[in-house]
């Protein structure tokens, strides 16, 4: 159950927002070199019960274009990580990535992370 990203959150119980897969030393590569598939970035949010326990996990993989909440000042910003000094991978609310050849990359915002922690928190309501 401490694979991957989901292991991490799994047994950590906190979020993860990784916009920039190749460059989190979290992230094992060794899925997507046996798949060809190609990870861009990674939203996870751990489903929990009342109590607090870790029922498992709910995983986002390669955001498109677009988001769940438009707008645009520090709200979209992620709320994991290194924040406010474009250490996290992105320039501005939009969550557009900069530098190293990732102009145009779309990532996960804060206020994707936000509707994904909403959306985990119903899923458990019954347990």
């Amino acid at each position: 159950m401490s694979a991957g990203i989901a292991g991490l959150v799994a047994t950590s119980g906190a979020p993860v927002l990784i916009p920039e897969a190749y460059k989190d030393s979290r992230f094992n590569k060794s899925v997507d070199l046996k798949t060809g598939f190609q990870t861009r970035n990674i939203l996870c949010v751990p489903i929990k019960t009342r109590s607090g326990f870790v029922l498992g996990v709910a995983q986002l993989i390669n955001k498109g274009e677009g988001g769940v909440i438009s707008g645009s000042g520090n709200r979209n910003r992620p709320r994991t990580g290194t924040e406010g000094d474009g250490a996290d991978g992105t320039d501005g609310p939009d969550g557009t990535a900069s530098g190293d050849g990732a102009e145009g990359l779309v990532t996960f915002t804060g206020d994707d992370q936000r509707f994904l922690e909403v959306f985990a928190s119903q899923v458990s309501q019954g347990h």
